[in-house]
């Protein structure tokens, strides 16, 4: 089962954070999806005043809803499951990283 979650603090919210701590005045709308993936890739602040429960995801947010181990490019854990070494694990760790960079630059 595919767990989505619905955004109760929105993105108009970051996005007017985030002018803040450049001293630019809010400018209340929607930013667009390149702009939310590249916040959360950065891991800027702002994105920790989003808040979400269960229902339908953001499409920003989806793709980088990935398991630890795809994040981090390793496993963190003492003891492993072992997903790893999976061919899958290698795949959507190819397709992480380079989605990641298509948005960073």
């Amino acid at each position: 089962m595919k767990v989505t979650v619905e955004r109760i603090v929105g993105w108009d919210r970051v996005l007017s954070d985030t002018r803040a701590t450049v001293g630019k005045p809010p400018l209340n709308k929607e930013p667009s999806d390149i702009f939310k993936v590249k916040m959360l890739v950065s891991e800027h602040s702002p994105i920790r005043k989003l808040l979400y429960e269960v229902g339908k995801i953001d499409s920003a947010l989806e793709w980088l809803c990935v398991p630890n181990c795809i994040y981090r490019g390793l496993c963190p854990e003492a003891e492993t499951c072992g997903y790893y070494k999976t061919d899958t694990y290698e795949t959507l760790l190819k397709e992480y990283r380079a989605y990641t960079e298509i948005v960073r630059s």
